[in-house]
């Protein structure tokens, strides 16, 4: 008979995997052979497992963000940056396309609960390995 995981956490080609500076860390401090109430055992099994199975992108914790969508936010905030550089310039020629590049931004901060400048700025967020994270989950759970 198989044994049932805690939780289930996929990550599809080519996505990214966004965590708090200090998440991997800590996972890395979880011993599940300790007390259920100590500390980081507490943290994973209140904490953790709980968004990965219910707040994957939306609890502040996780984020799994296609290919696509890092890509057009990339390019989205690339473009409005060139643009910035432009019209310093006196260059309004591809003003027009800020609409729709800030339009994409908006909807990423719609769909994710952060914008893509805060998340993918390197200051409170890290990209996971997905390998890393994978080992270290798969061996908690």
């Amino acid at each position: 008979m198989r044994n049932k995981t805690t939780a289930t956490f996929n990550v599809p080609d080519h996505s990214r995997v966004y965590v708090p500076d200090d998440f991997i860390g800590n996972l890395d401090e979880v011993d599940l052979t300790d007390e259920p109430d100590h500390e980081m055992v507490y943290w994973f099994n209140n904490t953790v497992v709980d968004h990965i199975k219910n707040k994957i992108n939306r609890g502040g914790m996780i984020w799994v963000i296609p290919a696509s969508h890092w890509d057009d936010a990339t390019d989205a905030l690339e473009g409005l940056n060139l643009i910035k550089i432009f019209e310093d310039q006196k260059n309004y020629f591809h003003s027009w396309r800020k609409t729709d590049y800030r339009r994409v931004l908006n909807k990423f901060r719609t769909m994710y609960g952060i914008s893509w400048e805060d998340l993918d700025s390197g200051d409170e967020f890290m990209i996971a390995s997905s390998s890393k994270l994978y080992g270290l989950l798969k061996n908690l759970m």
